[in-house]
């Protein structure tokens, strides 16, 4: 990298048939714009739209729920995510098979978003701490029963449409 977001690249040439091309032997240099992918941390702060979380039990029994957008707790750390769970279906699913994954579409765009591919790797219970994360004016799905604070690493992270 040359400087931020370009890359300097050196192209071979080649000979065309039977006429060489004036160039044939030499090298060119292209300079090649790369765009930076943008953090997940700062992706998930500034955009809105709908997440599908999606898991299965221990006999591949798939359950499919509506999720907030997942917490950062380390804001330069974006192999690691939280969700806020309630003790339902999703919940008892990453406890029986921790394998898990998360569709995020994006609000009025046209299939922009993120498909992340989940591990998860522990769970927490404080629920000071899960009423600190929050998002401001966003209510837990549910206020009865116990919530969980799920920590997952992301293993993957692909765009909504298309095998990146």
């Amino acid at each position: 990298m040359t400087e931020a977001g370009v890359r300097r690249v050196s192209l071979p040439t080649r000979s065309e048939g039977s006429h060489k091309s004036r160039l044939s032997g030499k090298r060119l240099t292209a300079h090649v714009i790369m765009e930076r992918p943008m953090k997940l941390t700062k992706y998930f702060e500034g955009v809105k739209g709908i997440g599908v979380l999606a898991t299965a039990d221990a006999q591949s029994k798939v359950n499919v729920a509506i999720y907030a957008r997942p917490h950062f707790l380390d804001q330069n750390d974006d192999s690691h995510c939280v969700f806020i769970m309630s003790d339902r279906a999703s919940h008892d699913n990453v406890k029986a098979n921790p394998h898990a994954a998360y569709l995020f579409v994006e609000e009025g765009a046209d299939h922009e978003g993120k498909r992340l591919t989940l591990t998860m790797v522990r769970e927490e219970t404080d629920l000071e701490k899960i009423q600190a994360i929050r998002r401001r004016g966003v209510p837990l799905a549910s206020e009865e029963g116990s919530k969980y604070l799920v920590h997952f690493r992301i293993d993957a992270v692909r765009p909504l449409i298309g095998a990146e």
